[in-house]
């Protein structure tokens, strides 16, 4: 068994008292998130992490109402440091047999459901720039050092004129996940049965789609930008294209970062894309 905090124990205790239930069991879960994450008596999810990030994630699950989203239990107003959710049951994902189109849809609709709000600022909660532009030009400067490894300056000035266009459009603003990739999903059977881990972000929704098709390569492969233009068919094709290359542009370098196998197929990518964009 893991060796547990006094904090931890008393939370633990918290909740089973709450719910007037014995303990049984817990597990850590291995999330890959800064989070330390724990499965109490196979119904309880309990999060701890700093203040910020939970109280993000309560703004965020609270702020957008989803049969997918995780069911907030227990949150201590007095503390922020712990998020107490139901557990989703769900079991390993086996890609190859994923509706690639079923699953984008799921996440059309989740998106669509996204509540406008007044959020002060744009970015990540608590972290606000006073615009989208601005939100994005902070995001993409300390990544500038990782981009010339394996992009030259003529691709990067592809990323400043994507930012500058960006300037041109209203943001209806809602409380984005953040981070909508299929490593934040749960399936059971191989369909979309949860949501977690959000990154809250003040922004534009088409921004979570895009974020989320780049997230991995079995739904990029296929893509093009007139299928993407169809999916985003309300959406200005200029300002797709911006996101597009943000978006992109963050992926590879999160691969640089992270020392991925799959650098070089998002480079393919990066290149076939802006091929197809004119900015």
């Amino acid at each position: 068994m893991i060796d547990l905090s006094e904090k931890e124990i008393s939370v633990f205790n918290l909740v089973l008292k709450n719910k007037n239930e014995k303990f049984l069991y817990y597990k850590k879960m291995d999330t890959g998130v800064h989070s330390n994450v724990y499965l109490l008596n196979n119904k309880y999810i309990i999060k701890f992490n700093n203040q910020v990030t939970i109280k993000g994630e309560k703004i965020f699950f609270e702020n957008n109402i989803s049969k997918y989203n995780e069911t907030i239990l227990f949150y201590d107003d007095n503390s922020d440091e712990y998020i107490v959710y139901g557990y989703i049951d769900n079991d390993n994902i086996e890609k190859e047999k994923i509706n690639i189109e079923k699953l984008k849809n799921n996440m059309k609709e989740y998106i669509a459901s996204y509540k406008g709000c007044d959020w002060n600022g744009y970015g990540y909660l608590f972290e606000e720039k006073k615009s989208w532009s601005d939100f994005f030009e902070s995001e993409m400067s300390w990544r500038k050092p990782y981009a010339f490894e394996v992009l030259n300056k003529f691709e990067y000035n592809k990323v400043e004129r994507a930012i500058s266009v960006l300037n041109k459009y209203p943001v209806n603003k809602v409380i984005l996940h953040g981070d909508l990739g299929i490593h934040n999903l749960l399936f059971k059977n191989n369909d979309l049965v949860g949501v977690i881990d959000p990154q809250p972000i003040a922004g534009d929704r088409i921004y979570d789609y895009i974020f989320f098709i780049f997230s991995d390569l079995i739904f990029c492969k296929d893509m093009t930008m007139l299928k993407l233009y169809d999916d985003l068919q309300n959406e200005a094709t200029e300002k797709i294209d911006a996101l597009v290359i943000l978006v992109l542009f963050d992926r590879i370098i999160r691969c640089v970062r992270h020392n991925s196998n799959n650098t070089n197929e998002y480079l393919k990518l990066w290149e076939n894309y802006t091929y197809q964009i004119n900015l």
